[in-house]
């Protein structure tokens, strides 16, 4: 499975509790706030079995 996100650290109300406290790691980590990741979520291949 892909996932992505973009804006990072884009604030709205509901994130007023956090923003004080991840908005530092976000601009450390992601460009000023300019950044955006992308990855894939993978299972573990041991959990995998054959059928």
């Amino acid at each position: 499975m892909m996932s992505n996100f973009q804006h990072a650290g884009d604030w709205s109300s509901p994130h007023a509790k956090v923003q004080s406290t991840l908005d530092p790691l976000v601009r450390a980590n992601y460009k000023d706030r300019s950044g955006a990741a992308v990855g894939y979520l993978t299972a573990d291949p041991t959990s995998i079995k054959p059928a």
